[in-house]
This record gives C-alpha cells, structure tokens and sequence, in this order.
C-alpha cells in the first residue's frame, strides 16, 4: 500500500510541484491549501507524513501542529515543517520538530527529506516491536489488530523464541 503525504500550503505551484513529484515515487498525496483544510484531511484519512507551510490562512502552521500533537492518535505522524524563518525553526524545534525544508521548496530536497523521513520511522518501528504472548489466541488476535490499526510492529510467539534462545 503505497504511504500517504498531506501537502499544506497555500502557494498553489508548490503545491502542485510537490504532488507531481511525490506522486511520480509512488505515492499517494493529499492537498490542502491552509491549515483548516489539512486539520480537516488529518482527522479524516489516515497519513503517513505531514509537510506543512508556516504561514497560512485559515489556521497557520503553528496552530496545526498543536492540534496535531494534542490528538494521541495523531500525534505520532512525522511532521515536516517548510520555512525559510530561522525564527520560526527555532520555535518548532523546542515543539520537538525535527523535520525542516528550506523555501522556496525544491522537489528534489522534498523526495530526500521524504525518504529520509521514512527510513527514520521504519527504522524507529523496527526497533520498537511489541510481542503477544498469552493462552488466549482470541484475546492475542484482537490486541494484535488494535496494535496493527495504530501502526505498531507486533511479534509473535515464535519471535520471543528467537529473540531469546535455549542455551
């Protein structure tokens, strides 16, 4: 299943520049031309990455990070903050972003830090596995479907046997 990226911006060719591109690396792409419109997006579709303008109509930036990471089932969405204000990266940064592209926006900075992003979290999942164990396979089944539905790696039984061998 291909990952989905919410673009928030209101500059319209940036916009459609960045849907082209990501779009052409397979992947999936929303639009939103303030932050209104993104919250809107994010509270209705799953996403897998954020790019966000600062400065928006509507609801700025600032204030769609906010809702964002007030809401825990969105709070774990990687967030890439587009700006050109070192002020304004220094702000986001004691918010805990650590995701920033420069403006103007370059296509080709957007598909590294996007996959770059990507390695990050697949990375950061991979090390964070959360392993079932118990007697009940109906009680395994649906604690594993929450945890999958919240994105999280689930090990099985088998993988505790691994993990820790019989010496």
């Amino acid at each position: 299943m291909p990952k989905r990226i919410l673009i928030a911006d209101d500059e319209a060719t940036v916009v459609a520049l960045a849907r082209v591109k990501l779009e052409e690396q397979g992947y999936t792409v929303e639009t939103a031309r303030n932050g209104k419109e993104a919250w809107d997006i994010i509270k209705a579709k799953p996403l897998d990455l954020i790019v966000t303008d600062v400065i928006m109509p509507v609801m700025d930036g600032v204030d769609l990070y906010k809702e964002i990471k007030k809401n825990p089932q969105l709070a774990n969405i990687p967030i890439v903050i587009i700006t050109d204000s070192k002020i304004f990266r220094d702000s986001f940064q004691t918010l805990g972003v650590e995701h920033f592209l420069p403006k103007p926006l370059d296509s080709e900075k957007l598909l590294h830090k996007v996959d770059y992003v990507f390695t990050c979290v697949d990375l950061d999942r991979k090390n964070k596995q959360i392993l079932i164990l118990g007697a009940n396979s109906e009680v395994n089944h649906d604690m594993t479907k929450i945890l999958e539905s919240n994105r999280l790696v689930v090990g099985k039984g088998t993988d505790a046997i691994e993990f820790c061998p019989m010496h």
